[in-house]
């Protein structure tokens, strides 16, 4: 329900997420919606909880898996690039006239910047510089994804080089293989 709920809302914007427009699209009766939902509003939570543990949470966890702080930091880099637009997109929407969903992002935001920052603070030069550069990083992701949503696969992948060259920081993408990554848009 709630990944369906992500769906709508990248499609339709916090206006599909209406109760009746829920049901009728899950395929729910409204008293099947209340037994799992006080109502709207802790729907609304539910969601933003949801996208903030697929969207963020679950990633980090994966890319932790990994060895080095590069094989971490690439392995975020790729997933972040590959997070779904629309989703991203909208919960920013969302952001602007919500003071929940602007929290949660916030918390995204927040959480996103401390990981890269941690990872950069052991793979730059000048490790004081960490917390400067994932700001940096993240804006980057955040604004190309936003400005420039066709700019994909390997167009992405030689701005996401050129950025990490000026840090410093040589880039090695998962797999070893810098062709296959960062594909989709």
């Amino acid at each position: 329900m709630l990944q369906r709920g992500l769906d709508i809302l990248s499609k339709q914007g916090i206006e599909g997420l209406t109760v009746d427009g829920l049901c009728s699209r899950l395929g729910l009766t409204k008293g099947a919606f209340y037994h799992h939902f006080q109502g709207r509003s802790q729907f609304h939570a539910a969601l933003l909880e949801y996208w903030m543990e697929r969207s963020t949470e679950a990633k980090k966890a994966l890319a932790d898996q990994k060895g080095s702080a590069e094989e971490r930091y690439a392995q975020i880099v790729d997933y972040a690039s590959n997070l779904p637009h629309d989703q991203e997109k909208a919960i920013r929407a969302w952001a602007l006239h919500s003071p929940l969903a602007a929290e949660y992002q916030a918390k995204v935001d927040a959480s996103r910047r401390q990981y890269l920052e941690e990872l950069l603070k052991d793979m730059l030069p000048n490790p004081d510089q960490a917390e400067d550069m994932a700001t940096l990083v993240l804006a980057a992701m955040i604004g190309l994804r936003h400005l420039f949503p066709a700019v994909c696969g390997e167009a992405r992948q030689e701005l996401m080089r050129r950025l990490h060259g000026l840090m410093g920081v040589r880039l090695v993408y998962p797999g070893g293989d810098d062709n296959e990554i960062l594909e989709g848009c």
